[in-house]
């Protein structure tokens, strides 16, 4: 699992970007029609970043586990807190933050309770 963390997080980063680029598109369109969203360079960003997304998680696919790799994948939810927060000045409670800071916890209690259980064989 530890092999896959760089791309893990690669894969996080692509689709946080990509929601972040989506977010601006549907900002900015007074209407959504699909000419206007493949010619807006927001929307095809965030479709590059998808495909990205896709390729990175197909390689953490390979050599993860796949229950742990998906958790870990709920990571996105701090960032996309982070995000929203940040660049858009949504509202954020302390209870968006505590339930961020909660599913942390568990990705990596549960993570580090798996760690020596399941094994991917290697290629």
């Amino acid at each position: 699992m530890r092999n896959s963390l760089p791309l893990i997080f690669i894969s996080i980063a692509f689709q946080a970007v990509s929601v972040y680029l989506s977010k601006r598109a549907a900002l900015q369109l007074p209407s959504f029609t699909i000419l206007g969203a493949v010619t807006d360079l927001f929307y095809v960003g965030s479709l590059v970043c998808m495909g990205g997304q896709v390729v990175s998680w197909s390689l953490v696919l390979r050599r993860a586990p796949l229950f742990s790799a998906y958790l870990m994948m709920s990571l996105i939810y701090p960032v996309i807190l982070a995000i929203s927060f940040l660049f858009f000045h949504e509202k954020v409670s302390i209870m968006n933050i505590v339930g961020a800071v909660l599913v942390m916890i568990g990705v990596f209690s549960i993570n580090n309770s798996n760690a020596s259980k399941s094994r991917v064989p290697s290629e």
